[in-house]
């Protein structure tokens, strides 16, 4: 944390007294409370002492910053502070104070993984944490046709809508359907715009191993992806290091119509040889005097398995899990989605993701209400279904226990600024 701010503190001194013009901020954020009830399957092992449902509340604060230092240089800062708790977290800090840990639990925006804790603990106890963080802070040099970026930041590639196996970065997960923003990562990223309609992009990010906490090569990526534009297609081709493991991919996608439809594939070398792909299609349309929203995606895991019980205990399972790289455990999946603007101001939606191999799924209604300019409100559930021995239906662990996915349901509101 010290020698990140020391760093920045650094590069502000060097470019601000060379700035052409007046120093601008641009200052926004928001401030948003939720409250959450999660219902457990009874055989689960997170109910074996108490099979009571659980409430949790979050309370957030985000202050978002934009520097112009001068015409070509700016100055990123996202400060958050955070604080959630309950009966949820009560649950698990009792069982792992029990020695029972929660397999695939991952770290949420934890700085575990990443090349500088800029993430500190201001209080907790065993119902409630509270954080605060720093989710961007980087320095960004834009030219003409390049654009230079050094620090926490975000970056998204691929084209897929709610699995996106050619994001290597902090990809969303596909069942967080009330999401504002994306987590930033410690890297150094270039962009480089030709004229002729092509586009380069390359990333560095240091990574930290899971074991040892040192920053090593197998725990980092260094990638490089060129898209073009061929007529009414686009494609990308993507080349990378990820974490030891080479990794290539391709991505395609254009117009049927109306509809628009995507395709990537990525091959890693982890396994002796690793594929994963995601084709989609999505389209918007007018009915009933309403405007109507769908989308149609296949997602193959390359990484996936029908044991899903051993993948819990196998430790590079555990690490994509934990890093976010992977949110599934199975092969194939087939997700939907269908949205309608009921009014102007609120739209209704339902996804629904099956692992099409148990089958088992999940099904996640969800209502959006823009309630003023600048408040919104939110609710959704996420309803898993399916047999046993299936991954969202409930399966056994090596230990004797089981898991199996919860029944949630979520309310939030959220007041930006």
């Amino acid at each position: 944390m010290k020698r990140w701010g020391a760093l920045m503190a650094v590069v502000f001194w060097v470019t601000v007294p060379r700035a052409s013009q007046a120093i601008s901020v641009d200052v926004g954020g928001l401030v948003k409370a939720s409250a959450r009830g999660v219902r457990y399957d009874p055989g689960d092992v997170r109910a074996v002492q108490d099979s009571s449902d659980d409430l949790e509340s979050t309370a957030g604060f985000r202050l978002t910053s934009r520097t112009q230092l001068s015409d070509a240089l700016s100055l990123e800062v996202d400060y958050e502070l955070i604080r959630e708790g309950g009966e949820v977290t009560k649950r698990y800090s009792d069982l792992e104070g029990g020695g029972l840990s929660i397999p695939g639990r991952g770290g949420g925006d934890s700085d575990r993984f990443r090349w500088f804790d800029l993430t500190s603990e201001i209080d907790s106890s065993s119902y409630h944490t509270t954080t605060h963080r720093l989710d961007r802070l980087s320095l960004n040099w834009e030219l003409r046709q390049a654009d230079i970026r050094i620090g926490r930041q975000a970056v998204t590639w691929g084209g897929g809508l709610l699995f996106n196996p050619m994001d290597l970065v902090n990809p969303f997960s596909p069942t967080d359907t009330l999401r504002d923003y994306k987590t930033g990562d410690d890297l150094a990223s270039l962009r480089y715009t030709h004229g002729g309609g092509y586009e380069l992009q390359v990333i560095a990010r240091p990574g930290r191993n899971a074991v040892s906490g040192e920053v090593t090569s197998e725990a980092s990526t260094v990638a490089s992806k060129l898209h073009g534009i061929y007529g009414t297609l686009e494609a990308d081709i993507l080349v990378a290091r990820n974490r030891g493991y080479g990794v290539s991919g391709v991505g395609v996608s254009g117009y049927a119509g109306d509809a628009a439809w995507r395709y990537d594939l990525v091959v890693s070398d982890e396994n002796d040889g690793t594929l994963s792909t995601v084709a989609n299609m999505d389209l918007s349309w007018v009915a009933w005097n309403k405007n109507w929203y769908g989308l149609l995606e296949f997602y193959h895991n390359g990484y996936g398995t029908t044991d899903y019980g051993d993948a819990l205990t196998d430790e590079a399972s555990l690490d994509r899990l934990a890093r976010g790289e992977v949110f599934t455990l199975g092969k194939n999946y087939v997700a939907t989605r269908l949205q309608v603007e009921v009014h102007p101001l609120v739209n209704l939606a339902m996804t629904a993701i099956t692992n099409i191999d148990d089958p088992s799924g999940l099904l996640q209604p969800t209502l959006v209400w823009d309630a003023r300019d600048n408040v919104r409100l939110d609710a959704g559930a996420l309803i898993p279904w399916g047999g046993g021995e299936t991954e969202y239906g409930g399966f056994s662990l090596p230990d004797g226990n089981s898991l199996a996915s919860a029944c949630e349901i979520t309310l939030r509101g959220t007041w930006f600024f």
